[in-house]
């Protein structure tokens, strides 16, 4: 079984988007916010069924995981952060997309 850390996870978030509300943020709400982001992608049906079994531990920050069709550990966790990062943006953007101002 394969793990990611959060702080991995959030490092591959942080390049794609440009926002300044959260870097005036305390860390806390910050990574409250990232949080909320991740759980949201990992629950997913079509991000579910990339895995054989993924759990999230709160306390230690991390993501243990099996996908269903492996390759190798290193490229395994490659994938699984790049999957949640992008996730995480799509996250992000959708309330900004989705805001009254653009549907009038």
């Amino acid at each position: 079984m394969a793990s990611s850390e959060f702080e991995e996870i959030y490092s591959r978030f942080y390049p794609r988007v440009k926002d300044y509300d959260m870097s005036g943020m305390t860390e806390r709400l910050a990574k409250e916010i990232l949080f909320g982001y991740m759980k949201s992608v990992i629950s997913k049906p079509y991000v579910r069924k990339l895995f054989t079994t993924i759990s999230v531990d709160e306390d230690i920050e991390e993501i243990e995981y099996e996908l269903k069709e492996s390759l190798d550990e290193d490229s395994d966790k490659d994938f699984v952060e790049e999957v949640i990062s992008l996730g995480m943006v799509e996250q992000w953007a959708s309330p900004k997309y989705n805001s009254t101002l653009l549907t009038n």
